[in-house]
């Protein structure tokens, strides 16, 4: 399941995807780094897991999967159904975390085919969604008069942990229900019905997160707008020792078209293909390369703003307000996606501006949604482009780029850039 941040640091395996990978597509782009659980709302995103299966490789479609489980878990504790706002910050956390789990195991459980088709099966599961969040009603029901109660709070729990445990159940039985129901699905959906569409790319190396591969975008040839069909390339062999760093992508079962194809990967520019035609029958294969960013070895993602596959003055990785409200901060502004660090290595920070009163600053993590320091850039009267230091400390792993401006962001930048100390004095061979 795609967790709600990677801790790379306690977790360096998540290090070949990023979250934004399988949240963000054309019709759901308002997710940045987390999977919020708001089932009512995420139609979209269950159809993007059944288009993951039907059209890319089975490891993508898996790994969209793992983004929806998420939605799914995510909808089903108690402290998300229905807890009232007053008892929140003392209880969100022990309400959806169990005390006891030896034991704890759903062996012979027969999972149940919540329906045949796809519409059938998208009401199956919400269906089961909305019998799970009565049950957690009629459970915090049960559990308000002994939180009310007080008293020992460790005593408390271990009262409130078979009640929480009931609800832990239903959560299982429905993700084994949900599971079943698609891969059920997906196996009648092996073959291939429509064109064939892959292809290589190539592009520079990352530093210290090479793993991470390239996403590739197909956009309407005539209209030059996106379409639904995206996908992520899985590395070659030799993708990390050569020259520079290859993948592939893959789509099968795609509609007759003519399609630019799109592909961007971190540290790299996006680079957008001649007119490929695709039909039914037919397989395509092509090459794509794309040339170092500038300064070499950037890690913030579309660091110009001017990548903007999805909605024409909306750029990519980017969100012209801030997922959490950091600090109370009232005033707009934009904000990257999250930067992978890692400790002990320093980065040199900076941006250059075309509005010189344009204010940017660094924000590091050391946990989930917590700040661990801040580091506004700090120019002269009248200069545009200048740099500072960043060296992350025990256990932070990831920043953003704030840009505190409410025009359009290429009106304010050139670019930003954060970059490993030694892959700068690589380029400069030093």
């Amino acid at each position: 399941m795609l967790p709600d941040t990677p801790f790379l640091d306690e977790a360096p395996d998540f290090g070949s995807f990023y979250a934004n990978d399988y949240l963000m597509y054309r019709k759901n782009r308002q997710d940045l780094d987390y999977a919020e659980g708001h089932p009512s709302h995420n139609w979209d995103h269950y159809r993007r897991v059944l288009q993951a299966f039907r059209t890319e490789t089975d490891i993508n479609a898996i790994r969209y999967l793992g983004a929806m489980l998420h939605y799914v878990e995510d909808s089903c504790p108690i402290s998300h159904i229905c807890l009232p706002g007053t008892y929140q910050g003392k209880w969100h956390g022990p309400l959806e975390s169990l005390i006891h789990t030896n034991g704890y195991s759903i062996a012979g459980y027969q999972p149940r085919l919540l329906g045949e088709d796809e519409e059938g099966m998208l009401r199956g599961i919400f269906a089961r969604l909305n019998v799970v969040g009565v049950s957690a009603r009629e459970r915090w029901a049960r559990i308000k008069p002994l939180v009310d109660a007080g008293g020992d709070k460790n005593r408390l729990m271990d009262r409130l942990d078979p009640i929480i445990l009931e609800q832990a159940y239903d959560t299982s039985r429905l993700t084994a229900d949900v599971l079943f129901t698609l891969f059920t699905w997906a196996d009648k959906h092996k073959g291939n019905d429509g064109g064939q569409l892959t292809g290589t790319v190539t592009a520079s190396h990352i530093p210290l997160l090479d793993g991470l591969g390239a996403k590739v975008y197909l956009v309407d040839a005539a209209t030059r707008v996106a379409t639904d069909y995206e996908t992520l390339t899985e590395p070659l062999p030799d993708a990390l020792s050569g020259e520079l760093w290859k993948g592939r992508f893959a789509f099968r079962n795609l509609p007759d078209g003519v399609y630019l194809v799109c592909a961007n990967r971190t540290a790299s520019r996006p680079v957008v293909s001649d007119p490929v035609v695709v039909k039914r029958g037919a397989a395509v294969d092509i090459a794509l390369s794309l040339k170092e960013s500038e300064p070499a070895g950037n890690l913030v993602e579309n660091p110009d703003g001017g990548f903007e596959i999805y909605l024409s003055g909306s750029p990519d990785r980017w969100r012209d307000r801030s997922l959490v409200a950091w600090g109370g901060r009232t005033n707009r502004y934009w904000r990257s996606s999250f930067v992978r660090m890692q400790t002990g290595t320093v980065y040199r920070c900076g941006a250059s501006l075309k509005d010189p009163h344009t204010k940017v600053q660094f924000c590091l993590f050391d946990k989930p949604w917590e700040m661990k320091g801040l580091y506004p850039l700090t120019l002269s009267e009248g200069q545009r482009s200048g740099e500072t230091k960043v060296l992350p400390t025990a256990g932070c792993y990831k920043m953003v780029v704030e840009v505190l401006a409410d025009k359009p962001l290429t009106n304010v930048i050139e670019k930003v850039w954060v970059v490993p100390e030694k892959q700068l004095r690589k380029m400069r061979g030093e």
